[in-house]
């Protein structure tokens, strides 16, 4: 697996050698919290077994073939917000799915996703299991929280090698593929929610018209942030070219999902990180923002005085 550690090769060997088999294979450390106030009829335990359930269904189940040891989980939140209570156990809710990247030989984790999708219903009752099948439909919790792992994963992978989250990426849109058209769960279809879906947002990711978005975060984030430490020049000079990959997918078609995704996950780091650059490099930056997130560039314009 060509993820990168960031301890010492003998702590690895020491982790390896005292850790159970098991605290070494999942891939998530995710932590899952539920607002519950809008469904003011159910008791609130109902709720809270919900996010013990989730916790274990993302935590504890095996989403790919590589083992990662303890220090290489990708650390991620899902938050639940309970908008409508419908009856029947039913629920139409909000999800937001964050996941963060550990830049090399730095305490400072990069969010690679800060993903708010609106379209999340479903039923559970008290003590139902949560089922599960990556090749047929049948819970939309579930299948929607299988989704965003992979997609995390994606985007995980990518951002170490090259196209290394094909299989991801791949797995997540099998998964829209096994939603049937008359399941009547919104965020599948490709007309939901003005195209900003579950949908659009992996055929974006696998479209070979996008592939410098995919080039862009790795360059990003393995070329440039990761050697921050080692030549700080050299390495902005990746992360801008990273941008430049970007700004082409912006440029070519603005509005994408993807672009959007990107917005709203990067616009902190790059108001942080590049308002601290030298001249050349805000100038640079600017120009690419004006393509990847154009609605907010007179923000980065103030900042990058």
């Amino acid at each position: 697996m060509k993820r990168i550690v960031c301890i010492a090769a003998f702590c690895v060997f020491l982790l390896g050698v005292l850790l159970p088999a098991g605290a070494m294979a999942q891939e998530l450390r995710a932590t899952v919290d539920i607002n519950s106030q809008a469904a003011t009829s159910v008791d609130p335990q109902v709720f809270q077994e919900l996010q013990q359930a989730i916790t274990s269904f993302l935590n504890e189940r095996k989403w790919s073939s590589d083992n990662f040891e303890d220090l290489e989980k990708i650390e991620c939140s899902f938050f639940i917000n309970i908008l409508e209570e419908k009856g029947n156990n039913s629920y139409n809710a909000s999800l937001t799915v964050i996941a963060n990247r550990p830049v090399y030989n730095t305490s400072y984790n990069s969010t690679l996703i800060n993903r708010f999708d609106k379209d999340l219903s479903f039923t559970y009752k008290q003590f139902d299991p949560l089922d599960f099948n990556e090749n047929q439909f049948i819970n939309n919790l579930t299948h929607t929280l299988a989704f965003y792992v992979y997609f995390i994963l994606g985007m995980d992978y990518d951002s170490y090698e090259q196209n290394g989250g094909d299989v991801y990426f791949q797995k997540a849109q099998e998964l829209v593929n096994n939603v049937p058209s008359t399941s009547g769960f919104s965020g599948w279809r490709s007309f939901d929610n003005n195209n900003q879906n579950r949908y659009w947002l992996i055929n974006n990711i696998l479209n070979s018209r996008y592939a410098p978005f995919r080039e862009g975060n790795y360059t990003y984030h393995r070329l440039g942030l990761d050697r921050m430490i080692e030549s700080k020049d050299t390495a902005m000079l990746s992360v801008l070219t990273g941008m430049v990959s970007f700004s082409k997918v912006g440029e070519d078609a603005p509005n994408l999902p993807i672009m959007q995704l990107l917005s709203d996950t990067k616009r902190l780091e790059w108001l942080n990180l590049f308002s601290e650059g030298k001249t050349d490099v805000k100038s640079a930056a600017l120009g690419a923002l004006v393509t990847i997130d154009p609605n907010n560039i007179e923000e980065y314009r103030s900042r990058f005085k």
